[in-house]
């Protein structure tokens, strides 16, 4: 399912996809990935995985070309996704695994208020887990890769006085 989105952001990228172009399909789109949701409901789907990826990439490629403006609620949702997705997607699994064990334990949830509650307890355990998350790691991203770059001399004479070390008297390395 990733290859889709990194397919939409090459041909995005390549100048394929031109926003605001297309304002129909968004609406097809959306008929398209709700087909796919339901679709992969249908019990021995072996492609729902493939299905619901290019239907969301559909979706997404139909949004892309529509080039809505955004309201205000969808700008702080974009804002949470540009920071936090990936750590939400690293770590939402253990985290709701943990809910459930602690929460539910063997038993399954029945279909109520209660079992609502806990599921929806998860999920926001899940989204600020991601949140504090991201705010470790995520959020320092360039200062990391800043470090990185002002020591690269420094990590290229270290990975050379390694080779250097390595080389036996009177052989060179392509001697074997």
């Amino acid at each position: 399912m990733w290859l889709c989105g990194a397919a939409l952001a090459g041909l995005e990228r390549a100048g394929a996809i031109r926003p605001g172009t297309k304002r129909a399909w968004p609406m097809a789109a959306v008929a398209v990935f709700g087909a796919a949701l339901l679709a992969a409901r249908l019990r021995g789907a072996v492609w729902e995985d493939w299905g619901l990826g290019v239907g969301f990439a559909a979706l997404l490629w139909a949004l892309m070309l529509a080039a809505p403006r955004p309201g205000r609620g969808v700008r702080a949702l974009a804002r949470f996704g540009a920071g936090a997705s990936f750590s939400l997607y690293a770590i939402h699994f253990p985290v709701m695994a943990i809910v459930a064990g602690v929460g539910v334990g063997e038993a399954r949830l029945a279909p109520d208020a209660r079992g609502l509650m806990t599921v929806a307890a998860a999920m926001a355990a899940a989204v600020a887990a991601s949140l504090g998350f991201a705010r470790v790691t995520e959020a320092r991203t360039a200062r990391v890769r800043g470090w990185l770059h002002e020591r690269r001399r420094v990590w290229a004479a270290a990975v050379e006085a390694l080779a250097g070390a390595w080389k036996l008297p009177g052989r060179s390395r392509t001697e074997g």
